[in-house]
């Protein structure tokens, strides 16, 4: 009895330092959110749009190219091949940030640029970070004004299976996107980043209000298909 009680007790001590262990790491965002040009992930998946029947997802998301902005190196990311919008992102010292949209009308400057994902993740933790926005026309006459806010929590690592192949320990993590200005959009995710290959699932949920306050929600779930990269040393799913 003695014994037995022992080893419940040296598994319970293991499971509690494992615990402590894990939620005391802090995860390099760089290394599951890559930023090489002409890195490419295809994904399948459904898209579901309020009041109507869902449809089949088989899109691609490209890192399509680097330009200066601002005097950062900002990286081009399109999450629908060859398509607006697109998103510039910077790598700095504190994470990933995001400075500007571009759509096929308008674009979107943040002015101090938003936090996307900090460098250092902490499973539990809560990030939040905002930034005033100016939206321009093609001709760069200024629309609107308002701001970006955004919430990132890491939840924790989960294996995941998707069509490319299974992944081990991918960051689990769920955000909250907002843009408000005369109109707002509201985006809810849960992603798993996969390290050496990023995004190889995502849930999401977009609710867009208009001016006249009327509100419209979609829903998207994608899964990674295939990825190629222009680093022949990036990571290759667990099978």
């Amino acid at each position: 009895m003695k014994k037995a009680f022992l080893i419940i007790f040296a598994l319970c001590i293991s499971f509690a330092l494992s615990y402590i262990f894990l939620t005391a790491r802090f995860f390099d965002i760089s290394s599951y959110f890559p930023m090489d040009v002409g890195f490419e992930w295809q994904y399948q998946g459904w898209h579901f749009l309020e009041g109507k029947k869902g449809s089949e997802i088989n899109s691609v998301s490209a890192i399509a190219s680097k330009e200066k902005l601002n005097n950062k190196e900002a990286y081009l990311f399109q999450p629908d091949k060859d398509r607006f919008p697109i998103f510039y992102y910077s790598l700095e010292g504190e994470g990933i940030y995001l400075y500007k949209i571009k759509e096929a009308d308008r674009y979107i400057i943040c002015s101090s640029g938003l936090l996307f994902f900090p460098r250092r993740l902490q499973i539990g933790r809560e990030y939040n970070s905002y930034s005033k926005m100016q939206v321009y026309d093609t001709k760069d006459r200024l629309i609107e004004e308002g701001i970006i806010e955004r919430e990132v929590k890491l939840e924790g690592t989960e294996d995941i299976s998707v069509p490319a192949g299974r992944f081990k320990n991918c960051l689990k993590i769920s955000t909250f996107f907002v843009f408000k200005a005369k109109t707002a959009l509201r985006i809810t995710e849960e992603l798993f980043l996969a390290k050496g290959i990023g995004n190889v699932q995502v849930k999401e949920k977009i609710l867009f209000i208009g001016s006249t306050g009327k509100a419209q929600e979609q829903q998207n779930e994608k899964m990674l298909k295939k990825c190629s990269s222009p680093n022949k040393y990036y990571a290759k799913p667990h099978y």
